[in-house]
This record gives C-alpha cells, structure tokens and sequence, in this order.
C-alpha cells in the first residue's frame, strides 16, 4: 500500500464521517432527519458523559472503588439486557428513551447535591447508570448505543455515520469544558442529552413518525422497516460454557479476546481520572489556558479520529497483509495503550500520539471478530453471541479489581492491565506460526 493510497483513504474516511452526519443511516431506515438527528444525539452525548462520569465521581469524593464499581455495574447491565434478546423495530420505543432522558437527568443533578448529604452524591451517578442502560432495549433499528465505558461494543458495530454523531458531541464537550470546570460541565452536557433525548420521544409519540406504521407510505421505508425486524436477536443464556468447549488453535483465539477484553475493562473508567487527574495537562490557545477537562475533549477527538481512519484503512489493509496478523497489530495497540498512558509525559502531543494509536486499534476490529467468529464455530446462529455473553460474564469484575490496584497505585493498575494485553498477545502471536487450520482460512 503506498503512502499517496493511504493519504487519500484518510481523506476520504474523514469526509464520510463529516457526510455521515447528515445522511448516514437515513438511507438505509428511511426514518426523518429529525428523529435520526435526535438518537443520534442522545448515542454521542451519552457516550462522551460517559467517558467523563468517572471523573466526576472522583469529584464528589467516590473513591476508585466505587469508580471501578460504575464500570462493573455498566458491563453487568448491557450484559443483562443484550441476555434479554434485541427488540425488532415495530416494538415500542418511547418508554426506553424516556428512560434513558430520566437517567440523563440524574446524572445533571449530581453537581447540585451538597457535600453532606442523607445519600452520598455518587449513588445518584448509579441510579442514573441504571436508567440510561435501557437504551439497549431500544430496537436494533437504533444502532448500539456508543459507550465504550461500560460495554465495549461501541467498536464491535459502529459505522461511520455514528462515529461521524460522535464528533460533534465531542467538540461541543471540549466547547463546554473549556469554560467550566468538570462539574458544571458534566451537568450541562447531561441536560443537552436528556433534552435531546425527550425530544426523541416527542418524535417518536407523534402522528409525524410511528417505528410500527411508516407514514410515508413508500416502498423504501416498508422495505427498511421489514430488513429491521430481521435484525431483532433472541435471547442469549448466560453460561460459561461457550468458554469451556474450545480446544487447539480455537481455544487460543478465545482465551486471547478473553485476555483483551479483561485488559482493558481493568482500567478503561480510569483513563480520564488518569488525564485530568493524574497528568492534568494545560494548553495554551488563543490567549488562554485549556483546563485538564477540555484536553481530554480533544483526546477523544483524536481518538474517534484514529477510529475513523483504522476503519477506513482495514480492506485494504487485511488484504494486504491477512487477518492474523492484523488482528495481532490491534491486540499489540490495546496491550501497550495503558502503561505508556500512565508513564508518557503530561505534553499534548506524546498524549496526542497514544489517543490517536488506541482509535487506530480498530483497524483489526473485523478481523479479529471474524478470527473469534471462527473459532466459536456455527454450530448455531447465536453461537458467537453466547460466546461474547459468557466472556463478558467474565469480565464484570475486572473494573472493580482495577479500582482496587488503582486506589493501591494507578502505574499498578496500568502496569497489569498491559501484562494480561500482553498474554492476550501471547496467544495472537502463537496463529502466525504454521499453517492456518481449515476453520481459519477463509478470508486470509
């Protein structure tokens, strides 16, 4: 691949995202702008308050316990409502994204609860957590919602239209941050979202739009609705067993995700306390100093950036150089994102560097779910999913742990997450020596 082939992919990923914001999944639903405009909203800001809740936990005095505890009970609840099947687009969506406005609602009042109260401030962040989970219920037509904070699924399916919503939520966060600090900011963003949010339901309870009845009439959108109803998933039973079954090559292809994923759950809800916090890195731009909190804004940019351009660089890439090995670069990324996180120095562009490299690990994402897809075999059509329910069964209380070693020392924390990435390497590294098996071969 040649560096001018390469600068043009770029290019052209990050005028699709740009395109995306206006007309990336209305072509396929055939729903109005307005309503795509408004889920698409409530999927950006959640993802973006998300990524900056732990820090204000930290905030009001929670400590790394209880941060480590926001990031399990997030796993636990996509983990029980993905186990509850997906809903087809004819169900109804309006309790679940009024639910999802209340949670919003309660992390905005987080700020205004006093130093002392009957109820410490950090449960009113879980109840909140609770309510905002229900956008799993939310029919498949919706897309998953994009917190990798709690899930990590935001990079199992997202597209570029998404990804594209996620921009702009982040750029008005960095907005915000720059002229307050982490509590206000996060009260105001969570107010934006849950507004946005009723307005989805207002849109969704009105005679303009109803997801069962196309009122358009048109053939397209009959169309799109029927291929939505094809897209609901059965439930997912909860067992270990999927884990147990595998042997040979297969069992290493698992373990290895299992090893990844465990990694980052470890310390995922504590890189924005290791930002702000712990670097608490300042910018100086247009006559002003950016705080620690609208730095971090410009991470996740550059992050989502270097999502954009893994994603749009991965045809060719694997391709070019096959699905093992490529799956291998992703997992070497993941790996050694948190130790040089916790050691690089507090300046922009060392941290610019590692926020770019950690998006760009999705340029493996497919191939590396279509090595575990493999692995898992078809023995059923649910067999991948009940594969990833019982992985993250596993997982849960990983962030929990990480709170532990991070109340302990975060280049603890950090230090181990690397070493399990490292032995999920391991494993990756142990397919590129010998022949690939019959069950591997496809698409290399």
């Amino acid at each position: 691949m040649s560096v001018k082939s390469a600068v043009d992919d770029i290019r052209t990923s990050l005028r699709d995202a740009a395109s995306g914001l206006f007309d990336g999944g209305n072509a396929r639903t055939g729903t109005p702008v307005a309503f795509a405009a408004a889920v698409a909203g409530v999927e950006g800001l959640v993802y973006v308050v998300g990524r900056f809740v732990p820090e204000l936990l930290r905030s009001v005095g929670a400590g790394p316990v209880v941060v480590g505890l926001y990031g399990t009970v997030g796993i636990a609840l996509a983990l029980l409502f993905r186990s509850q099947g997906r809903p087809s687009v004819v169900d109804d969506s309006t309790r679940s994204l009024a639910l999802v406005a209340a949670g919003l609602g309660f992390w905005s009042v987080v700020p205004l609860v006093g130093s002392q109260p009957p109820v410490p401030a950090w449960a009113f962040v879980f109840v909140g957590l609770g309510l905002v989970a229900f956008r799993y219920a939310l029919p498949a037509m919706f897309g998953d919602a994009v917190g990798i904070t709690t899930t990590g699924r935001r990079g199992d399916d997202s597209n570029v239209g998404r990804t594209a919503g996620t921009f702009a939520a982040v750029l008005a966060t960095t907005a915000v941050m720059t002229a307050a600090a982490i509590r206000p900011s996060v009260q105001i963003l969570s107010l934006l979202a849950a507004v946005v949010g009723v307005a989805a339901v207002a849109l969704t309870a009105s005679d303009g739009f109803d997801a069962a009845d196309s009122s358009d009439g048109t053939q397209d959108t009959h169309d799109a609705l029927n291929a939505q109803n094809e897209q609901a998933s059965p439930p997912i039973p909860l067992s270990l067993v999927p884990l147990q079954t595998a042997t040979g090559r297969r069992r290493a292809v698992l373990v290895g995700d299992l090893l990844r994923r465990f990694a980052l759950a470890l310390v995922v809800v504590f890189v924005v306390v290791t930002v702000v916090s712990f670097h608490a890195p300042s910018v100086a731009a247009f006559g002003s100093t950016l705080p620690p909190n609208a730095v971090f804004g410009i991470l996740l940019c550059l992050e989502l950036a270097g999502e954009v351009v893994g994603r749009r660089l991965a045809p060719r890439v694997t391709r070019t150089v096959g699905r093992r090995r490529l799956a291998v670069l992703s997992v070497a990324l993941t790996a050694l994102f948190p130790v040089l996180l916790v050691t690089a120095p507090a300046k922009l562009p060392v941290l610019a560097m590692l926020f770019f490299g950690f998006g760009f690990r999705r340029v493996g994402t497919d191939a590396r779910r279509s090595l575990v897809d493999a692995a898992v075999g078809a023995r059923s059509e649910t067999a991948p999913d009940e594969y990833r329910a019982a992985r993250d069964l596993v997982v849960v209380p990983a962030p929990v742990v990480g709170g532990m070693l991070f109340w302990y020392s975060p280049v603890l924390a950090f230090s181990l997450a690397t070493a399990v990435g490292g032995l999920a390497l391991r494993e990756y590294v142990r397919l590129l020596f010998g022949g690939a098996p019959t069950w591997m071969e496809a698409g290399e």
